[in-house]
């Protein structure tokens, strides 16, 4: 079975934090500058071992989700699939559903009991109303994240840091859940994860990045719906589908990098195999969930604005607990450091065209630009 974590020291961590953590102390111990030396003590593996064949398979994608699908049915006697309406998630959804093998519960996160807020909006107008009209509804579970859960949750005096993987307001975030007695056992499925593809001096990469699942150490048992060592075709299939797209575009960086529209974001997915999502609401979250406000996404800050408009003790809450980290570990909340917990960590890039491994120090040993890489 493949290692999906991260590497400090020949250590493996669950955790971003924790591996973080670790990385630091180990430019200490060996008297090294953290700021200049603490992304060459850390590692992202996602599967490292499973990308042995970089052949593109005859199978249609949305067969191999249906495949995939069944796998995750015949290896857990019960799971959930954690479902927003939105592409990722409402795909694989279909490939269940079209599998014969629909998941025993659909878990649905609400980042507020306040009702139908700007933060929910694409669940309570987009998603709920697709699950009723297809007889799905009776599978849903939904998992309302109010004041008690919060409190409980941001204990400045507790060090949850050290065994959670995010430390922003996230509307998700299975493993405590579980820890107050919310989410049962079960494996969690996700729509985890989209490829992401360079072109480099005339030859295709794809490269593993943990800035899209530094939250994986909160989910336990998880399974990732698109990348696995169980189905390492589909994720190559992915790969491949953008990588011909991207081609057919002309401006290969301007297609993939592009997020200034809803139209743009949406012919990419669709071009690695995506299906509609369960509404236009979830279309234009999804879109909006990309951009980023200062610390938080779109819409943690959403999450952040409907206690505060409701005069929740939560924002206050949340507030020391994030000054208590700042000053603890300052380097962790600063976005503007070099290893804050925002930046993204490097794991394995892989030619497409040859099945190479590198690191990415081996192709940017001036450090990270694609700008500059010769595309």
């Amino acid at each position: 079975m493949g290692i999906l974590g991260w590497i400090v020291g020949g250590k493996k961590y669950a955790v971003k934090t924790q591996a973080l953590l670790a990385a630091h102390e180990l430019c200490l111990q060996e008297k090294l500058d953290p700021a200049k030396h603490i992304w060459g003590k850390i590692y992202y593996h996602c599967y490292d071992d499973s990308w042995t064949n970089v052949s593109e398979t005859e199978i249609p994608f949305f067969d191999l989700c249906m495949l995939r699908a069944r796998q995750i049915r015949d290896k857990h006697s019960f799971f959930r699939l954690w479902y927003s309406g939105g592409v990722d998630s409402h795909t694989a959804l279909l490939a269940f559903v079209a599998a014969g093998c629909p998941p025993d519960e659909i878990a649905i996160s609400k980042g507020s009991s306040f009702g139908d807020t700007e933060a929910d909006h694409e669940i309570t107008q987009g998603a709920i109303p697709w699950l009723k009209k297809n007889n799905l509804y009776k599978k849903v579970k939904f998992y309302e994240l109010g004041d008690e859960f919060w409190k409980k949750s941001y204990d400045p005096n507790e060090d949850w840091v050290l065994t959670r993987g995010v430390l922003n307001l996230r509307p998700l975030n299975v493993n405590l859940m579980q820890d107050f007695g919310m989410v049962g056992k079960g494996a969690n499925v996700m729509g985890f994860e989209k490829p992401l593809v360079y072109k480099i001096k005339g030859e295709w990469y794809m490269a593993m990045l943990d800035s899209s699942g530094d939250w994986i150490g909160d989910v336990p048992e998880f399974e990732g719906f698109y990348i696995s060592p169980d189905l390492p075709e589909l994720h190559i299939k992915q790969a491949k589908l953008l990588c011909r797209w991207a081609e057919s575009k002309g401006d290969i960086q301007q297609a993939l990098s592009d997020f200034s529209s809803n139209t743009l974001l949406w012919e990419r997915n669709r071009a690695m195999g995506r299906l509609d999502s369960a509404s236009v609401h979830c279309e234009q979250a999804m879109w909006k969930s990309s951009a980023r406000s200062g610390n938080m996404t779109w819409k943690q800050q959403k999450l952040y604005n409907v206690y505060k408009e409701n005069n929740s003790s939560v924002v206050g809450h949340y507030d020391e607990v994030m000054r208590h980290w700042h000053n603890k570990y300052e380097y962790l909340m600063n976005d503007n450091s070099i290893y804050s917990h925002m930046k993204g960590i490097w794991g394995v890039w892989l030619n497409l065209e040859t099945g190479k491994k590198y690191k990415v120090d081996q192709l940017f040993p001036n450090g990270f630009n694609i700008g500059t890489a010769g595309l």
